[in-house]
């Protein structure tokens, strides 16, 4: 079997992580939709190139927009609810719909995108915030303009 060039190595090992991706990042799900053996999935995910990949990936502009465009949209997230007190439920008759914040989803945006960020550390089982939110807002915006990597965490 002839030996692959660096070239090929990449493009394959970029092919992979990009399945990988595409199956949640489960290696079961990726051997089953490529038809391959989880041991023959497993190798491939753990190789030098394909972490390098993955690397290259979690670090692109493109994702941190990605992350940057959901963050933003959760963390103003609103809920639909009927405007006029009927003294009923709302239906399909109801006309008079407002938006209101949905403070709960914004809540678990936070917490999340804190836990994704390495902002929040576990405390006695608990999660506890290290700074506050306009930090956060800040870090955020550092990712956005490539001044934080991926792999930074805050202690």
């Amino acid at each position: 079997m002839p030996k692959q060039t660096a070239l090929t190595k990449k493009l394959k090992a970029k092919h992979r992580t990009k399945a990988y991706i595409e199956s949640g990042l489960n290696q079961s799900e990726m051997a089953r939709r490529s038809g391959k053996h989880r041991s023959t999935i497993n190798a491939q995910v753990n190789t030098e190139a394909t972490k390098n990949a993955l690397q290259e990936y979690l670090d692109s502009p493109k994702l941190k927009e990605k992350l940057v465009t959901v963050a933003k949209e959760g963390l103003e997230a609103n809920r639909v609810i009927s405007a006029v007190n009927t003294d009923r439920d709302a239906s399909g008759g109801t006309t008079d719909f407002i938006d209101v914040p949905d403070h709960n989803i914004r809540h678990k945006f936070w917490r999340d995108l804190g836990t994704a960020l390495g902002v929040l550390k576990v405390v006695d089982g608990q999660k506890v915030q290290v700074f506050v939110g306009a930090d956060l807002k800040g870090f955020i915006r550092g990712i956005k303009n490539n001044k934080v990597r991926s792999d930074a965490r805050l202690d």
